[in-house]
């Protein structure tokens, strides 16, 4: 998918911290304790706003080709809608992973836990 490869080291990176509380989640659905659930939590707050942070670079980054547009240029473009998609593509990657984690808590929070 072309997302992936034009994607940012930003981008990549907020995609590995989104796959941390997926981890953390299955881990606790695994074994489940106080301690790990904690964890998804603070996790899954780092994961959200690397994936805010991601979709907002990406915002900036559609303002900035809008801004270099001449006047005389036919607007909106293919391109424009191409890349707006591949925008999308990695915030939509995190909220995935951040769904997985949740559902690992889901899962865990069935079994009971020591405090």
């Amino acid at each position: 998918m072309n997302a992936f490869t034009h994607a940012s080291l930003f981008s990549l990176l907020s995609m590995i911290i989104t796959a941390a509380p997926m981890v953390a989640g299955f881990a606790f659905a695994w074994r489940p304790g106080a301690l790990q659930l904690a964890l998804v939590r603070a996790l899954t707050l780092v994961g959200v706003f690397a994936t805010c942070a991601n979709a907002l670079t990406g915002a900036v980054n559609m303002l900035m080709y809008f801004a270099r547009q001449a006047p005389a240029d036919p607007w909106p473009s293919g391109q424009v809608y191409s890349a707006m998609a591949e925008i999308l593509v990695i915030p939509f990657v995190g909220f995935v992973f951040l769904t997985l984690a949740w559902i690992g808590v889901a899962i865990g929070l069935r079994k009971p836990f020591d405090n």
